[in-house]
């Protein structure tokens, strides 16, 4: 990975003085070149003293009325690992010069907190829609089952990417149709959902009980991966390029400006052959946040008859922990939920064959989570249940 080298040549004399000063920061990478869009955000005691974004010269003009209250830089780009900096930190000749540690997670990027908004970049759109048009649209009106390891942790925010030795165990998931989470209450297609209550909903309520802080998000990183190559998708976001290589096409999606409720905002990866790769986003919530967001290494799930579905082969979803660190100046613990899939099937119908008759899923909108290695006359029926229609194509 690229070594980064953050140069602040006046911020340590800054420090020393309570009057509001205005300093420069530039960013650059290790080959000396300039970074752009680079968000720099200053902390104080738990609050942001100010904030900035870098130019295409890689420079940017910080304002902060009283420097003896700062704290730590926090750097963020997308495609680049968020980075903080103590102000203690800062050596004397004002150069940071960090090299992140490779990641465990193959395929898992790093996206900054924020890009946004971009203009609507019509070489950026068409790279998508090349792209997009090549899966199928139908994927979401089709049941899943899904062979695949889930790891539930809590980690730091530098850990996020980073596989942890937290333990995973093997289940199989079925998904039938559609979203049940939403104001109604019922099943409908992403698509549909997002147009009208965007990415995030209130948890549905049984009989009351429930996590008031709490979203139900779109579960973008595995059951919903085809929701980025959607014609729904395209239409909620405008695209800007990032980066562009021999090897991978980078591009930023941001919401459209009358996109309601909770939106996405990230980077979408296109490779050299011309198939989505991966895709790294934060959720932008309306009202509370919890720092939500997710990241998914993607891959063309292949059958007779049919445009190639765009699914999951790794992904996760992350939030903050409930419960705040003891101080407001430290950052806060995430609940991450990893997971890496063995084997996907697509059914050929909204309905999942392994209903309630073979202890599975129980109507549109839900999903089904089994171990591998059955126990119960339940999990017996619908592990047979789903053997028996796994790998099938459409009828």
């Amino acid at each position: 990975m690229a070594r980064l080298v953050v140069t602040l040549w006046s911020l340590l004399a800054l420090c020393d003085s309570a009057a509001g000063q205005t300093t420069t920061v530039r960013v650059i990478d290790g080959a000396g070149e300039p970074l752009a869009a680079v968000r720099i955000d200053v902390f104080g005691r738990g609050e942001v003293l100010a904030t900035a974004v870098t130019s295409s010269s890689g420079a940017a003009e910080i304002d902060v009325p009283d420097w003896t209250r700062v704290r730590r830089l926090s750097l963020s780009r997308l495609g680049l690992q968020t980075t903080l900096v103590q102000v203690d930190d800062i050596p004397a000749d004002g150069v940071l010069r960090m090299e992140p540690e490779a990641f465990d997670l193959p395929g898992l990027g790093v996206v900054g907190r924020r890009l946004c908004p971009v203009e609507d970049s019509e070489e950026a759109r068409g790279v998508w829609r090349r792209t997009a048009e090549q899966y199928s649209q139908e994927t979401e009106l089709r049941a899943l089952t899904a062979r695949l390891t889930r790891t539930g942790e809590a980690v730091s925010e530098t850990n996020l990417y980073r596989a942890t030795d937290g333990d995973g165990f093997e289940v199989y998931v079925a998904w039938s149709g559609g979203v049940w989470h939403g104001a109604d209450h019922r099943a409908k297609p992403l698509s549909e959902r997002t147009a009208t209550e965007g990415y995030a909903w209130e948890p549905i309520d049984i009989g009351g009980i429930r996590d008031p802080g709490a979203w139900a998000y779109a579960e973008l990183h595995v059951s919903s991966a085809h929701h980025f190559a959607s014609d729904a998708f395209g239409a909620a976001h405008h695209f800007a390029t990032d980066r562009r290589s021999e090897d991978m096409t980078t591009i930023v999606f941001c919401p459209a400006e009358d996109a309601p409720g909770a939106t996405i905002r990230g980077v979408l990866r296109v490779d050299a052959d011309g198939w989505f790769e991966s895709a790294d986003w934060r959720f932008e919530t309306v009202g509370r946040s919890e720092g939500a967001g997710g990241s998914v290494e993607l891959a063309a799930h292949h059958e007779s008859g049919s445009l190639p579905h765009l699914i999951a082969e790794r992904g996760m979803l992350f939030r903050h922990s409930l419960t705040p660190p003891p101080f407001p100046e430290l950052p806060r613990d995430y609940q991450r939920v990893s997971v890496a899939v063995h084997a996907w099937t697509v059914h050929p119908a909204w309905a999942h064959p392994c209903g309630e008759a073979n202890g599975g899923v129980p109507g549109g909108g839900h999903f089904k989570v089994m171990p591998v290695r059955a126990r119960t006359a339940e999990e017996v029926a619908f592990r047979a249940c789903v053997e028996r229609n796994w790998g099938v194509g459409p009828r």
